[in-house]
């Protein structure tokens, strides 16, 4: 092949590359858009007012063992409104299908005469563990239904005025830990006092690695999260592997 030819053949490639990526960006903005509501939802508005005014009280008798928080499960968020919803034809449903990279998507729709609001959930099943998942996808579930539905929940862990998303900025030393799922979520700890944790911050100094044994060993973010019944056996501990290190 000739230089001409070469660049004649080359030109001709970068034009079908033009093309081809043209092609494929009208394709892309062409897409159809997600929707979440129909057109109109005028009536579906009324007939919600209507039955959300006919809800009865949910029961939350249900307990998290973990965050010690009460909450209602799926059984009871339909029972409270199923018969208002149906008195007002309102139609529930959700549904479960496959999305991409082994994700699976919750569609939770309200629809009423022809008009319809939804929403979805996504959640990536755990690996090896179906019972994980499960557990995942009915939390998915109860949240999207419970929102959809305008259910507020009796004591919502993450309703905190917002003092988890700015605990990064606060002092670690004014942290600590409520609960610590490795001793027993049923119980409270109280942890470790401040000037315990600058000794503990004092002996540790050059040993970045004891550190962060002890953040994996206890599951803790930090010294301040060390429970206090176990202080004497941390501190005893990172003596004892000084003195290993040092030959003594």
């Amino acid at each position: 092949m000739t230089s001409d030819e070469a660049n004649v053949f080359l030109e001709i490639f970068n034009k079908l590359n033009c093309i081809i990526e043209t092609k494929i960006e009208t394709a892309i903005k062409n897409q159809p858009k997600q929707m979440f509501t129909s057109p109109m939802t005028n009536l579906l508005a009324e007939a919600m007012s209507i039955a959300q005014g006919q809800y009865l009280e949910p029961q939350f008798s249900k307990l998290n063992a973990f965050t010690k928080t009460e909450y209602a499960d799926m059984f009871e968020i339909l029972r409270c409104t199923r018969k208002a919803l149906s008195d007002n034809k309102i139609f529930f449903t959700q549904v479960q299908t496959q999305g991409e990279n082994s994700a699976l998507i919750i569609t939770t729709r309200l629809e009423h005469q022809g008009q319809w609001i939804q929403s979805t959930s996504r959640v990536i099943p755990t690996q090896g563990n179906p019972k994980a998942t499960d557990s995942a996808i009915q939390f998915a579930k109860r949240s999207a239904a419970m929102a959809l539905l305008g259910i507020a929940s009796k004591e919502d862990y993450a309703d905190d005025d917002g003092v988890a998303a700015y605990s990064a900025v606060e002092s670690r030393f004014e942290k600590g830990t409520a609960i610590n799922e490795v001793y027993a979520p049923e119980k409270e700890y109280a942890t470790i006092s401040k000037d315990q944790v600058a000794e503990l911050d004092y002996e540790l100094q050059g040993y970045p690695d004891l550190l962060k044994a002890i953040y994996t060993d206890l599951r803790v973010d930090s010294l301040a999260d060390i429970p206090a019944s176990r202080y004497r056996t941390t501190k005893n501990r990172i003596m004892e592997i000084k003195l290993l290190r040092e030959g003594k």
